[in-house]
């Protein structure tokens, strides 16, 4: 894995995530059994950071700030969901909790190793 293939994981990843989320939004909130509007803002967040660590992945130069933003944005998400873990968690499916601790896991995961490749990811 190269660290240019790490912003194209972290960047398909969470827009593939949201594009579904926000399709089947209206499955998915009897699915996970979580409001709708959480469901909608997961979704639309979910694009939104994609495009941005996407535009990363495909710019030319990359400053040691973006990188270091993109790092912050990871864990900053990780605490959401684990925030969203905790408030849902008597009231959300199994599948809901799946999807959100995952999620968490998952950036946190991706803030770690982004962390690491920071320097490497930094294009002058």
């Amino acid at each position: 894995m190269t660290p240019q293939s790490i912003l194209w994981i972290d960047s398909i990843g969470a827009i593939v995530v949201g594009i579904v989320m926000l399709i089947l939004q209206n499955f998915l909130q009897g699915f996970y059994q979580l409001p709708q509007e959480l469901i909608l803002f997961l979704g639309i967040t979910n694009v939104l950071y994609g495009i941005y660590s996407g535009s990363l992945a495909i710019s030319r130069k990359r400053s040691q700030v973006f990188i270091i933003f993109l790092i912050i944005a990871n864990l900053a998400w990780g605490l959401v969901c684990s925030i969203l873990f905790a408030k849902y968690y008597q009231t959300a499916s199994i599948f809901g909790k799946l999807q959100i601790g995952a999620e968490g896991i998952y950036v946190s995961m991706l803030a770690l190793i982004e962390w690491w490749y920071r320097k490497e990811l930094v294009i002058s």
